[in-house]
């Protein structure tokens, strides 16, 4: 099975209502935003989702949303992307951070246990015709985006990375204003 095929059979299984409008903009309102720099991606090879854990849009209902909730309970990253690049699925958890980024590791721990459950479910209702095994054959990284040295608005996106560390097993931290969905794929530490 191609892994466009693969792909395509992956984001059919999550609702096209937790997809941003602007498939090019990651942002945190009055906060932070960041431009999709798509070089070298078909924009049909990939999808942006959204997942507003504390909005009325909530995708985990069955939560306890109270205040006596656990305070880790309802965290989950700001972003999920999903494109095929290069013969393989990349999955890309994303957070956004102005600040301190130590909070990030509890988000990203939630969003790739959720990603982990969806890559289960689609190995489990694949068809027949789909010999691909998603949970073994797509690379999940999970990268904070920190603000770059210069935040003034952008009309359009920069093609400059201001700075990529890997801190950990598939783990960044990328300052910049313009995200390179192709670069984060490409990168090995």
């Amino acid at each position: 099975m191609k892994v466009m095929d693969a792909y395509k059979f992956f984001t059919k299984i999550l609702s096209d209502r937790y997809k941003p409008s602007n498939q090019r903009l990651l942002e945190e309102p009055a906060k932070q935003r960041v431009w999709i720099d798509y070089n070298g991606i078909d924009l049909r090879q990939y999808a942006l989702y959204k997942f507003d854990v504390n909005g009325d849009d909530n995708p985990f209902p069955f939560f306890e949303s109270s205040d006596n909730a656990h305070k880790n309970l309802r965290c989950f990253c700001d972003y999920v992307l999903v494109a095929d690049f290069q013969g393989a699925i990349h999955i890309i958890l994303i957070e956004l951070k102005t600040g301190d980024a130590s909070h990030a590791k509890v988000q990203f721990e939630a969003a790739e246990l959720f990603v982990n459950f969806l890559l289960r479910t689609a190995d489990r209702i694949k068809r027949e015709s789909l010999d691909f095994d998603f949970s073994n054959h797509t690379i999940i990284k999970k990268v904070v985006i920190k603000k770059g040295p210069t935040q003034k608005p952008l009309t359009k996106p920069s093609r400059t990375i201001q700075d990529l560390r890997h801190i950990g097993p598939n783990h960044y931290i990328y300052k910049t204003n313009s995200f390179d969905i192709a670069h984060i794929c490409r990168f090995k530490p």
